[in-house]
């Protein structure tokens, strides 16, 4: 075994090579894994079993890097075990970003073929707080009445997979739930869950933790449960030893109250109403769902159009109503000139459709290119690049912006020309969330390239 454990290093010294060992979930060690002197099975576990790796935290020619989903146990397994602070705790958020839980959703919809409505995707990141795990385990729901084309079909799809005792939602956090209420082991370990769940947006202190129970606990009982269901990631403690508050999660808070709200309180949460109820207050207190999602998808151009774009790839049609979708040209004579190339864009389809594609030619610097679609026959090829930009009306496209954009497209031609097929057309649009400055837009237009701003390429869908 210590063979096993010191390879990295040892390794590292001989073919003077740096090693990274990295172990997932490591928490496991101390539980699952058991100890066998006697040739046949023992139940004891080898609680202290992370603890050979010990020189290997030191090491700066094989260090460590250890992960884990259970985030209370693992820090107290490396209280107990990795002595002198050699492995450094470092927090990382289950939640993304919104506009980045808004591209989750688009991406894992399309990964697993579901058609999926713009209102609905707002609603699906709101309601898994942009929430990963949550958002690729909705798409793989295998309930038979599952819709993403609904804001009331997203709602009961994700009602259904919170109940669901086969599902993913349900069985991760019931293994949490679970685990950590059996080692406390009694009512008032589900009481102390159900008030902080509840309270979960601010800090409880023990006194208010006690009365709501009946004060049945002493100080130091109460303490003892209270660290146990934090070190099993189902509370967090406060500012202090003295608050403690729920985990930050919606799902986990519903997940909970299905389980026990009726043992406890006699009453049984109706899930689909509470996801409903919480969408209409976005509309009613807030914004209107749709003001919402526009706001967003002002910060997602890359993401709109490549979806669309991937979408008519798949359907094997060109970009529907393309020409009107564009800004008038400003020259007569542009417009005239452009008819034919524009009849073949708004024809085109699609093989291929990336985003932020990154370009690279010999002897050159990579470019990146927003938007990317390409297509090809047995003897020619084409393309559409998009430019994005998204900021107010006092910050629209510069001069440098677009003579850099028009470099990139030549860029475009220069590879597909080196793909030995013939250059059919290389669209190129440069897309403004806001417009442009009218001398800037004209040069533009002059340089071959098309333009458009977010209430015409939206107005035409």
């Amino acid at each position: 075994m210590m063979w096993a454990f010191g390879a990295p290093a040892e390794f590292a010294g001989i073919e003077n090579a740096f090693f990274l060992v990295m172990i997932d979930e490591i928490q496991y060690m101390t539980k699952h894994i058991f100890w066998d002197k006697a040739d046949k099975v023992h139940q004891v576990p080898a609680r202290r079993l992370p603890g050979a790796y010990h020189s290997l935290v030191q090491s700066k020619v094989a260090p460590m890097l250890v992960s884990g989903s259970y985030v209370g146990w693992m820090t107290q397994m490396m209280r107990d075990i990795f002595v002198g602070g050699w492995l450094k705790r470092t927090k990382i958020s289950p939640k993304l970003a919104v506009d980045e839980g808004m591209e989750a959703v688009y991406r894992y919809a399309e990964y697993n073929n579901k058609a999926l409505s713009d209102d609905a995707a707002f609603v699906i990141n709101l309601l898994t707080q942009s929430d990963p795990f949550y958002i690729a385990s909705l798409f793989r729901s295998d309930w038979e009445n599952q819709d993403f084309t609904s804001v009331e079909g997203a709602i009961k799809t994700l009602a259904y997979e919170i109940r669901d005792r086969e599902g993913e939602f349900f069985g991760t956090w019931s293994e949490y739930i679970f685990s950590t209420v059996d080692a406390v082991n009694d009512q008032h370990a589900k009481k102390i869950l159900l008030y902080l769940s509840k309270e979960r947006h601010k800090e409880c202190t023990r006194d208010e933790i006690n009365d709501y129970l009946g004060n049945p606990l002493s100080d130091r009982e109460l303490e003892d449960k209270l660290r146990a269901l934090e070190y099993g990631d189902l509370i967090t403690q406060g500012r202090n030893n003295f608050r403690y508050c729920g985990i930050q999660d919606d799902i986990l808070d519903l997940i909970f109250r299905d389980l026990y709200q009726e043992e406890i309180d006699d009453d049984i949460p109706n899930i689909d109403l509470e996801l409903t109820l919480k969408v209409a207050t976005l509309e009613k207190e807030k914004k209107s769902l749709t003001g919402a999602l526009s706001e967003l998808k002002g910060r997602m151009l890359e993401l709109i159009v490549y979806r669309e774009l991937n979408q008519c790839r798949q359907k094997r049609q060109p970009i529907v109503h393309f020409r009107q979708r564009l800004r008038p040209f400003l020259n007569a004579q542009h417009a005239g000139r452009w008819e034919t190339r524009l009849a073949t864009c708004a024809v085109s389809v699609f093989d291929r459709v990336w985003m932020n594609y990154p370009l690279f030619l010999p002897h050159t610097t990579m470019v990146e290119l927003d938007v990317l679609a390409k297509g090809e026959d047995a003897e020619r090829c084409w393309a559409v690049v998009f430019e994005m930009k998204n900021r107010d009306e006092k910050h629209l496209p510069t001069m440098v912006e677009a003579q850099l954009f028009v470099d990139k497209v030549e860029r475009v031609k220069q590879w597909l020309g080196e793909t030995g097929k013939t250059v059919k057309e290389v669209c190129s649009v440069f897309f403004s969330a806001e417009g442009f400055q009218s001398e800037i837009e004209a040069w533009l237009q002059e340089q071959g390239v098309l333009t458009t701003d977010m209430v015409c390429w939206e107005h035409n869908e």
